[in-house]
């Protein structure tokens, strides 16, 4: 909630925008859990190796847009939009995939090829993410209550 709002504002702290931010995070945390799944275990390369950065310039330009709006008196609500703008990106490209996927496997056709997942891309999607976290904050561990030794 905080993240979306401009710092010179006051903020809308209703129930719906509560359930914004909640499903909000909700996207940002199912997306990390792709993204380390297919990033982890190096699944999804082509035979020859090379998977070519589709999304990457995308992404790329949404994390110059994102350091423009930081810089522009902290506008909070331009820097939400290219985060979800880098979101929308890599689901893009998950929804891409299992639809190729998907499609070929019911027509049982082995002739038929699916692009691969555009791992370089998605790389690129994970770093922007970490680099936008450095101002949003949102990707941490929640610590564990620490016992009374008295």
């Amino acid at each position: 909630l905080v993240v979306s709002s401009y710092y010179r504002n006051p903020l809308s702290f209703t129930d719906a925008a509560m359930g914004a931010a909640r499903g909000a995070l909700k996207r940002i945390d199912a997306l990390r859990t792709k993204l380390d799944g297919v990033l982890e275990d190096g699944g999804f390369i082509s035979e020859d190796g090379v998977v070519d950065g589709v999304i990457a310039p995308v992404v790329t330009e949404q994390l110059e847009k994102f350091d423009r709006a930081i810089a522009d008196d902290l506008a909070m609500p331009r820097a939400a939009a290219c985060l979800f703008a880098v979101l929308k990106a890599a689901e893009g490209e998950f929804k891409r995939f299992a639809k190729e996927t998907k499609n070929a496997e019911k027509d049982g056709d082995s002739a038929v090829t699916v692009e691969p997942l555009d791992l370089a891309g998605l790389a690129t999607v994970n770093h922007a993410l970490l680099k936008m976290d450095e101002v949003f904050g949102l990707f941490y561990e929640v610590p564990s209550p620490m016992k009374d030794d008295s």
